[in-house]
């Protein structure tokens, strides 16, 4: 636009304010906020029994010793905690750690022998009959699983991998056959 002395006006565009810029990014912070506190926070107090497998996460590397926190809260009157190592397909356990006090937090090392695949370690709350069931299971050092508590007894359940996998028949039998020949030849060329 020209006024009549021949100076040009620019026409001005309206800035965003900068409260509007300020609410927008507050808001986002306070909808991560929520989020971050939402994803991380302790669920509500439930009202039965209930427990936490803390560490190791789900999906963890082990080896033979297992180093396993839990908490555990609302355990009632003639409750036990055990950890096991479940066979789901099999329908069989294998209780590990000795006697837990309830309705604390805690930290046991289990052994779990030779897996050959992923595990599955859960935490149950059971009832005295089945206690002593496993309690003197457990002082017989058996090797044979026991029948899996119904789902309800479960409070917790984690996935673990060994670290150490297992060599199958085939592979030994190669490696030593591997073995033997490369010591004949060796013999065979110092003659």
């Amino acid at each position: 636009m020209e006024h009549e002395a021949g100076i040009k006006t620019v026409k001005e565009t309206p800035r965003k304010p900068l409260i509007l810029i300020l609410g927008l990014t507050g808001t986002v912070f306070l909808i991560g906020t929520l989020l971050f506190v939402a994803r991380f926070s302790p669920p509500a107090t439930p009202t039965g029994p209930w427990g936490e497998i803390l560490v190791p996460t789900s999906r963890s590397v082990t080896g033979h010793h297992v180093i396993v926190s839990a908490k555990i809260a609302n355990l009632e009157l003639g409750q036990y905690v055990w950890l096991t190592v479940d066979k789901p397909d099999l329908g069989l356990c294998w209780p590990k750690a000795p006697k837990i006090e309830p309705n604390t937090l805690f930290s046991t090392t289990i052994y779990e022998g030779d897996p050959k695949e992923a595990y599955t370690l859960l935490l149950y709350a059971i009832p005295k009959t089945l206690h002593d069931q496993w309690t003197v299971w457990a002082n017989q050092n058996r090797l044979g699983g026991l029948p899996m508590p119904p789902d309800n007894r479960r409070l917790d359940s984690i996935q673990l991998i060994s670290k150490t996998p297992a060599i199958n028949s085939f592979v030994f039998k190669n490696l030593i056959y591997g073995l033997m020949c490369c010591e004949k030849l060796t013999i065979e060329d110092r003659k």
